[in-house]
């Protein structure tokens, strides 16, 4: 399947240029790439295009997680 790691790099370059691709509904929901993004940290995105076979899909980085105010004082603590 050529055409998954195809649509896995044109998913990433949606990050470089911020718009969408657009692919066939049954494409995208096959697709195993969207499993290798998401374990990689990407958030997976997509939205049903008017004609209900085609969506648009990109990826979005992860954002950082808030730290923890009891890890931030456990770590302060410890300094000390």
């Amino acid at each position: 399947m050529n055409y998954d790691y195809e649509f896995e790099s044109a998913m990433l370059r949606t990050l470089d240029h911020g718009r969408a691709i657009k692919i066939t509904l049954g494409a995208f929901h096959s697709s195993p790439a969207k499993g290798r993004l998401w374990l990689k940290g990407y958030k997976v995105k997509h939205r049903v295009l008017p004609d209900r076979e085609h969506v648009a899909a990109w990826v979005e980085e992860p954002k950082e997680p808030k730290p923890d105010i009891e890890e931030i004082a456990e770590e302060q603590f410890t300094l000390l």
